[in-house]
Formats: structure tokens, C-alpha cells, sequence
């Protein structure tokens, strides 16, 4: 046999069989490789995303957190004579009141109470004048709490709503047993919290003083109560 040439030219290497698969191969290779970047991308800018807005939503309702400007509200309660000629009984609260800031609301409140029972004692003053000066919850005689003022409230991010009011204002007071009818000229304090079951519907209680002097048919006296109430509010 003879030696070959080394300056003989050397046949091409034989092609491969199967090349259109082979670039099929590289393509899905590539392709799962995007998917393995874009998919996590996409993950990671939707929770990023939904974060930024619960942070939103979170930031709004921390500084805008009541449901409107108006509030209106209805309990049932009772008033409790602290002595003299003071009515107690059952007694309704009806607020209306307007946001002037976060924490300040202007409020308006009428409050009636309606005394009941014929067991009040009767005293008379050194002109021989008769008057109710019974205690407690037995009290004739009816009275309408007229009266203005601020509530402060502060809300909270746990759907609690605690507030404290301060109201001046007139009680009339009439259908009195001795007839000594008249009038009060009252500051009324106290406070309460409201559970919000949304952000325009809240339910709770609160608790009052009504204190000043009560000008009565005959004689003067100071008129005292403590007040206690239940009930909704709602903010429109």
C-alpha cells in the first residue's frame, strides 16, 4: 500500500445527521431559560407591588381613617340622680356631630330622660315651698339635656374609635310631682369608644356627668346626674 501524501488534501468530515434538531434543542434550552428569569421576575413584581398598595391603603386609613364628616348617633341608657331635685330614669341620646379635623368634631347633642315612680321624697324650703329631692333612679319628672360642645376622637388601626366630649348647655325640666318646674344650665363631660364594624358603622357605649345649677319654681338648687348609654353610630 502506499503512504499518503501529507500534502494530499484530507476529505471533508462527514456531516451529522439530525441538525434541524439539534437547533430545535438550543431554542427550547434558551426558551426555558427566559421562562426560569421572567417567571420569578414577574412573581417578585406583583408581591412587590400588592405590598406598596396594602402600604397605601395602610397609610390612608391611618391618616384618613372615618368613613365621612358627619356622624350620627342613637343610644338607650339611663339617667341616675346624684340628689336633689335632679330627674332620673329611662333616657335617650341623639348626637349629630361635624368633623372640623382628625381629631376634632364639632357636637350637638338632645338628650331626654323620662322620670318615673312615685316613690321621690319631698322637701320644702324655708318658705314652705314643696320639692322633689329624691336620689337614685326613681325620679318624677321629665328633662331635655340641650347642648353643644367638641368631641375629640382618636382612631385606632384596631377598629376602635375611644372619644371624650366636652358640652354646655340647658335642661329643662318639667311634669315635676310638686310642680316646681324649671330649668338647669349644665356643663356635661364624659366619654366613651365605639367598636367599627365598618368604616361607617360603629357600635359601643359611653358614660357622662351632668353638672350646674337648676333654677326650679321657688328655690335654686345644683343639678347632678350620671348618664350611662349604648348604642350605633354612623358616619356619612
Amino acid at each position: 500500500m502506499f503512504s499518503r501524501s501529507k500534502s494530499a488534501p484530507r476529505a471533508p468530515p462527514p456531516q451529522r445527521r439530525g441538525g434541524p434538531l439539534r437547533v430545535a434543542r438550543v431554542l427550547l434550552r434558551r426558551s426555558a431559560m427566559r421562562n426560569h428569569i421572567v417567571l420569578p421576575t414577574l412573581l417578585i413584581a406583583t408581591l412587590t407591588a400588592g405590598a406598596a398598595s396594602a402600604q397605601t391603603s395602610y397609610v390612608e386609613r391611618r391618616m384618613d381613617g372615618f368613613g365621612g364628616k358627619n356622624e350620627l348617633s342613637a343610644q338607650l341608657g339611663f339617667q341616675a340622680s346624684l340628689g336633689g331635685g335632679t330627674p332620673g330614669g329611662f333616657k335617650m341620646f341623639f348626637d349629630y356631630s361635624h368633623r372640623l379635623s382628625q381629631l376634632v368634631w364639632l357636637n350637638f347633642k338632645v338628650n331626654p330622660t323620662f322620670g318615673y315612680g312615685e316613690g321621690r321624697t319631698i322637701c320644702y324650703d324655708q318658705f314652705g315651698n314643696a320639692y322633689d329631692c329624691g336620689t337614685g333612679f326613681d325620679g318624677n319628672g321629665y328633662a331635655v339635656d340641650l347642648l353643644a360642645g367638641v368631641k375629640l376622637k382618636w382612631m385606632t388601626r384596631f377598629h376602635l374609635v375611644p372619644y371624650a366630649s366636652v358640652n354646655g348647655g340647658v335642661v329643662p325640666v318639667f311634669a315635676r310631682p310638686a310642680g316646681d318646674n324649671g330649668a338647669a344650665v349644665v356643663i356635661n363631660s364624659g366619654g366613651g369608644v365605639k367598636y367599627f364594624l365598618t368604616p361607617h358603622i360603629g357600635l359601643g357605649g359611653e358614660i357622662t356627668f351632668t353638672l350646674g345649677p337648676g333654677f326650679y319654681s321657688g328655690h335654686t338648687e345644683f343639678y347632678r346626674a350620671f348618664n350611662m348609654g349604648i348604642g350605633a353610630e354612623f358616619v356619612l
